[in-house]
């Protein structure tokens, strides 16, 4: 199975967007309010 060119951007979109919000968490973690 050869992903489309649409899928692969939107997998690529899904994997920063993922991996930003995990930064986010950990970083409010460190920093409580």
């Amino acid at each position: 199975m050869t992903p489309l060119p649409l899928t692969d951007h939107h997998y690529q979109i899904s994997t920063a967007f993922f991996s930003t919000t995990r930064i986010w968490s950990q970083c409010l973690a460190i920093f409580p309010r």
